[in-house]
């Protein structure tokens, strides 16, 4: 199985590590109650994103294939599928942030060690 796909594509790279994470966001219904101090929840819903590693294989050209595409301005989200559990979720995502950081430079060329890629979820995945 694999556990990254990223608009539709497999990219012959390796997945060093996943982090997910989820990111509760509420309305602005959300207070504490005068009477006693309790709170009033009032959810939009869960967001389940990841930060994904990711390191070049033996063809460095689709390393940096990835890296350009996730680099671009997109004005709408992409889909993607990542480890979720012992299986995978699927998600329209976007990236606002990435890192990708040298193992060294000979002759004016540089080698990628990794990058790493943050994917946030457009849609609440889990609703009230």
């Amino acid at each position: 199985m694999n556990f990254c796909i990223i608009n539709g594509k497999a990219y012959d790279v390796n997945v060093i590590s996943i982090e997910e994470s989820y990111n509760k966001l509420y309305t602005d219904n959300t207070k504490r109650t005068l009477a006693n101090g309790s709170m009033f929840l009032d959810p939009i819903g869960t967001f389940i994103g990841h930060t994904v590693e990711f390191a070049p294989m033996s063809n460095p050209d689709a390393f940096n294939e990835l890296w350009d595409f996730l680099k671009l301005p997109h004005s709408k989200g992409f889909p993607v599928e990542i480890a979720d559990g012992a299986s995978t979720i699927a998600y329209d995502a976007y990236t606002s942030t990435g890192a990708r950081k040298t193992k060294r430079i000979r002759d004016g060329v540089p080698y990628w060690e990794s990058m790493s890629i943050n994917f946030i979820p457009t849609d609440a995945q889990e609703v009230p």
